[in-house]
């Protein structure tokens, strides 16, 4: 009879081992090894960004002083209000018109797409709308928009409204040009 009971006990004692073990302690290292190929996975992904960022800044410090400086106030990491005022204010006087700012609205994100070959690439834009009136003659007008086209800041006219200036005067005192422009930066 003992040789019937013992190797029943063994057997229930192994599968009561089992359960409350070796199963619990596979289960710890089934978790332990996932977790160690998400880290594994995570540092190459890490090296990999690692080589790519360093190769950014070797092309970055290839870029000569002046064309950087070019291209930070072409597309400037962001905006102050202020100056861009005090300059587009200083482009009017010099064509002889007057500014007036009627508005300067907070950025709004804009998302843009290029495509790499396979791979997407998607940079952050900061739009500023800027509602500007302006008086003056239509040549000082004209010109004022040429300077502020061949400026290194960024303006995009989005829209323009012109209205003769009638005063009741035999004096012409020439047109008043609403113009809503956008501008760029990167935060």
């Amino acid at each position: 009879m003992s040789q019937i009971i013992a190797p029943i006990l063994f057997l229930i004692a192994s599968i009561g081992l089992y359960f409350s073990y070796i199963g619990p302690s596979l289960d710890t290292l089934r978790q332990a090894t996932d977790l160690r190929d998400r880290l594994v996975a995570a540092v190459e992904k890490y090296e990999e960004l690692f080589e790519r960022r360093a190769s950014l800044n070797a092309d970055y410090d290839s870029i000569p002083l002046a064309e950087r400086e070019n291209l930070h106030r072409i597309l400037p990491d962001e905006i102050d209000p202020v100056r861009i005022v005090i300059d587009i204010d200083r482009l009017a006087r010099s064509e002889g018109i007057g500014l007036e700012v009627s508005s300067f609205e907070l950025p709004r994100l804009q998302a843009t797409q290029s495509g790499r070959g396979t791979e997407e690439v998607k940079n952050q834009l900061m739009t500023w709308v800027m509602s500007t009136t302006v008086e003056g003659g239509y040549v000082g007008f004209k010109n004022f928009l040429s300077t502020l086209e061949r400026s290194m800041t960024i303006f995009d006219v989005t829209q323009l409204e012109i209205e003769k200036i009638d005063t009741g005067a035999t004096v012409d005192r020439g047109q008043r040009y609403k113009v809503v422009m956008h501008i760029y930066s990167l935060k």
